[in-house]
């Protein structure tokens, strides 16, 4: 007897080829997800050192004291020692159309563009802030230069 097909035996080795395949697949896919997050938040570090050193030499170029405020595209930026406070940084961010949220880790009340000005900065990876994955940007009145940094521990 001659019969056309596959028997039951083959379909299942070959569907689960398919699963293990498409297991391997998806997990690439998601570190490469996570990998283009991680390289998305170094060019945002990178944006941020650009903007605080341009307000800095803004600054300078006008001749104004260090904690002075300077005026860009109407808005007035408070400085610290020279460079952008962080709720200046936050505005400048803000008029280049970026997703932030401004946050103080020990002080739950300065969060999300509190009155007072907050310490840290964080520029989470999603519009509802709930991944761990940020960059900040801290500067206060005992440091001579601006810190920006990346948490990757939730990428």
């Amino acid at each position: 007897m001659h019969t056309k097909g596959f028997t039951l035996v083959e379909l299942l080795i070959v569907i689960i080829i398919l699963g293990i395949l498409a297991s391997v697949a998806l997990t690439k896919f998601v570190n490469l997800t996570d990998s283009a997050r991680k390289a998305s938040f170094k060019g945002l570090t990178g944006a941020l050192h650009a903007a605080a050193d341009m307000t800095y030499l803004k600054q300078r170029v006008n001749g104004k004291q260090p904690n002075d405020s300077i005026v860009i595209d109407d808005s007035t930026i408070t400085m610290i020692n020279g460079y952008p406070s962080p709720r200046s940084m936050r505005d400048l961010i803000l008029a280049s159309g970026g997703r932030w949220e401004l946050e103080d880790p020990n002080n739950s009340s300065s969060w999300s563009g509190a009155v007072n000005y907050a310490e840290y900065m964080w520029v989470k990876s999603d519009g509802t802030y709930n991944r761990t994955c940020r960059a900040y940007y801290y500067i206060d009145v005992t440091m001579t230069k601006y810190v920006v940094e990346i948490d990757e521990s939730g990428c």
